[in-house]
Formats: C-alpha cells, structure tokens, sequence
C-alpha cells in the first residue's frame, strides 16, 4: 500500500545515483572502505559490507526488469566517479531522475507480479500484531482507502520502507507524504527504531 500513487516516493525524488562495484579495477574491500570513511565512524559495518557486496546482484536484476541507466555511445553502462568514491562506480538514469526511474522499474515490475495486490491513495492506520502486544509478530495492517473504508489486510509477511519524517519540518524538498507515519506504527508495534537524528531535509 501507499498513501500517495507509487510514483510519490522519497525514491522517486533522488536525484542521486546508484554506487556499485560492476568495473574492473574496482572491488568490494574499496567501496566499504570508501562508505566507511564518508561515514565518519557512524556507518554499521555489517549493513554497509552486505549492501556492498548486494549491490551489483541487484543492479543487474533491476536491468533485466527493464530500468534504463544512462549508456556511453558504445551502449556500454555510463559509469562516473563522485564524491567520496575512489573508484568509478556511480550510475544514473535521466541525468538527475535515478530515483524516478527506479521507482518506475520496481513499481512496474510489481504490478506485473500475481501475487502482488496494490492500493494506492492507502493510508495505513496501525499494525495488527499477536495478542495486540508490541513487539509480537506482526499479522498485517489496518488500513484507510477511500474506495474500501477501513480495511484489514492480512500477509504473513510483513515489509514497510516508509519515506521517514521530513515534512514535519518547515523546509525540507521531501515529498508531502513523508509525515511519520509509517514510523510512528512500526514504533507502537514495538519495532526498535534507531538513527532518528539523521534527517534528510
């Protein structure tokens, strides 16, 4: 579910691209190190060693879905050097629209997937967990869409990758969905929440 179309992402806004180890010369060992000193010892080196070394894995996947990264004249990948990497390793889409285009591959590939239902235009209410006591296993949501009313939805598995908080504040260039929300009902399900000083605003 989400609260606004699919296309009114945090990942839709990031102008940014995607830093992987796809060329030669380059290796795993010299991005983590790269991510680590950029991080100025705040970075939890377990989670940077395996998005590293996810990463071209996940490239590719996203390539064979059918996203569409900036290519040389030859067709190769166009592949550039940006700050805090010592290797070339950063891949665009559009320029400055890797995100929406990201957004664009995964929300279509979704829409694709049988198993897959979405509900656009979904706000969503609370988690449902076992016994209703925080830090259980959660069951599902209690959502509102303005078709269905309020609406149970049930999954054996649960994933949120909520866009974070920074429309709380006066000025931020985060789309106008990035309220809290879903990290005030992963909280009050008693998911253990960290990092919360770091806002990008």
């Amino acid at each position: 579910l989400s609260k606004t179309d699919l296309s009114q992402t945090n990942t839709a806004w990031a102008q940014g691209g995607i830093a992987s180890v796809m060329e030669r010369g380059d290796s795993f060992g010299a991005h983590i190190a790269d991510t680590l000193t950029a991080g100025a010892g705040l970075c939890d080196a377990p989670v940077v060693r395996r998005v590293v070394e996810d990463g071209p894995a996940r490239v590719r996947e996203c390539l064979a879905w059918g996203m569409e990264l900036d290519r040389a004249a030859d067709g190769s990948l166009s592949v550039g050097r940006e700050g805090g990497h010592s290797a070339r390793r950063v891949y665009h889409a559009g320029g400055d629209a890797t995100g929406a285009e990201l957004e664009r591959c995964l929300a279509e590939r979704a829409r694709g997937l049988a198993g897959i239902r979405l509900f656009e235009q979904c706000f969503l209410l609370d988690f449902v967990t076992a016994n209703g006591e925080p830090g259980s296993r959660v069951l599902g949501a209690i959502t509102h869409h303005p078709r269905f009313g309020l609406q149970m939805i049930w999954a054996r598995s649960t994933v949120l990758a909520s866009g974070g908080a920074g429309v709380v504040y006066r000025e931020t260039t985060n789309p106008h969905a990035a309220t809290g929300d879903g990290l005030a009902a992963a909280y009050r399900a008693g998911v253990e929440v960290a990092d919360m000083g770091f806002m990008q605003f």
